[in-house]
């Protein structure tokens, strides 16, 4: 006899949209029988899963899931900082509606630590001088591999640091020193400053190799304005101190975001990118390749022990080995010359991550009577503006609707349940 299976209302409330669904609460002898399967393949699969990325290099992919997490990442931290500043009593201009950084850092001089050193002595670092000092609660980072090969980070704080103090900050964190347990010392700035001064040891001169990347239509116009630009800096430097002059290297970028339209896109978008799909479609095909080496030279050992063994000729077995060798040290050196990040590549704050499990609950009475003004106005701004507002499906629906316009529906259970989901894990403190 099948064991019946109730069926429950259930929803998960985000800030960009809604998801309704259904939930069994007993298991079919079908459902526990997927369990069971899962459970027992659980082993096998994270084994293949040691097996195909034992290397603990990254090769640029973001999954779709982690993209969609990052996202949500995005969508809660400009929400939770737009009503820290809605309830403060000391805001002055609704134009500043997302009081947010998004920065780029990058290392001054030529990257002598592995990827995860400069992540754990230098990134976080910087995040907790950002929760000690300005009280950063919410952030998320990514790291990509630069031109020149160095390691970069994107960053988004939730709260506004001023451009000069997170240079300072980040340039005094790559000059510390030595760190225990870390070979090299952290002397970026130093070495910087060295380099800037052998360039002009005869005095000032301009770099070519800034001048000459813009196309043909802009190039002479920039390279003026790069050159004068360059002549600029210099003098700067020069009415300072000789122990003074470059010592504060330009190694962060804080981006505009005023004139961008959407927020929440441009920063999406830019934070959850992949590397060029021919790239990577490259990459896995060598490491392919790899892999099936790797397993027939296992064979091959076994079958020239037994030839061994035996007192029998095994030169063809020698011949297909070494070219197999030949083989993997040419796709070890191509990959070689690809950057490849060690570790982690993008990471969402505590708070973020805690956050983006969504306001989730059974269906109450009164948030049903909710739903069909939701639909009603949802349809609505759907035929104004000619894009789909939800989406339907036999299993869940999606309503793309923020808490703002639950508000002025007036539904307020809905509301109610996201609020409470946001305030239990970020207590907003508001500046006085």
């Amino acid at each position: 006899m099948h064991e019946q299976s109730d069926s429950k209302a259930y929803v998960k409330i985000h800030p960009r949209y809604i998801v309704t669904y259904q939930k069994h609460e007993g298991k079919t002898e079908g459902e526990k029988a997927l369990r069971d399967m899962i459970q027992s393949n659980t082993e096998t699969v994270l084994e293949s899963y040691k097996t195909n990325f034992s290397d603990n290099r990254s090769f640029g992919i973001i999954s779709d899931n982690a993209r969609k997490r990052m996202k949500n990442g995005v969508n809660y931290m400009l929400y939770v900082t737009r009503r820290k500043q809605k309830k403060s009593r000391y805001t002055k201009t609704q134009n500043s509606e997302y009081k947010i950084t998004f920065a780029t850092l990058t290392l001054p001089a030529k990257q002598n630590h592995t990827d995860n050193e400069i992540k754990k002595h230098c990134l976080n670092h910087l995040f907790t001088l950002l929760r000690q000092k300005y009280h950063i609660q919410s952030y998320i980072w990514k790291a990509e591999a630069q031109e020149n090969k160095n390691i970069h980070f994107h960053i988004v704080l939730d709260r506004y640091i001023p451009y000069l103090r997170l240079r300072q900050m980040w340039n005094e964190i790559l000059n510390k020193g030595k760190v225990k347990g870390v070979a090299e010392p952290f002397d970026y700035v130093d070495r910087y400053q060295n380099s800037q001064k052998e360039f002009f040891k005869d005095g000032f001169k301009i770099r070519s190799e800034m001048l000459f990347r813009y196309n043909k239509k802009t190039q002479k116009k920039e390279a003026h304005w790069t050159a004068y630009k360059q002549q600029k800096a210099y003098n700067e430097q020069m009415i300072l101190p000789e122990e003074k002059r470059w010592t504060n290297p330009n190694s962060t970028d804080i981006h505009a975001l005023k004139k961008i339209r959407s927020i929440n896109a441009y920063l999406s978008q830019y934070m959850a990118k992949n590397e060029d799909e021919l790239f990577l479609a490259q990459v896995e095909e060598m490491r392919i390749r790899l892999r099936a080496i790797t397993a027939r030279k296992k064979e091959l050992a076994h079958e020239i022990e037994t030839c061994s063994t035996f007192g029998m000729e095994s030169t063809v077995f020698d011949s297909e080995m070494d070219g197999l060798q030949r083989e993997e040290q040419e796709i070890e050196a191509r990959l070689s010359e690809f950057r490849f990040i060690e570790g982690k590549i993008w990471y969402l704050s505590q708070e973020l991550s805690a956050l983006i499990k969504g306001a989730k609950s059974e269906m109450s009475y009164a948030m049903i009577n909710e739903m069909p003004r939701l639909f009603e106005y949802l349809y609505a701004k759907g035929l104004k503006e000619n894009r789909e507002m939800f989406k339907e499906s036999d299993f869940f629906t999606i309503l793309f609707i923020d808490p703002k316009e639950l508000e002025q529906l007036q539904a307020l259970h809905l509301l109610n349940l996201f609020s409470s989901h946001v305030d239990r894990i970020i207590e907003t403190k508001i500046d006085c």
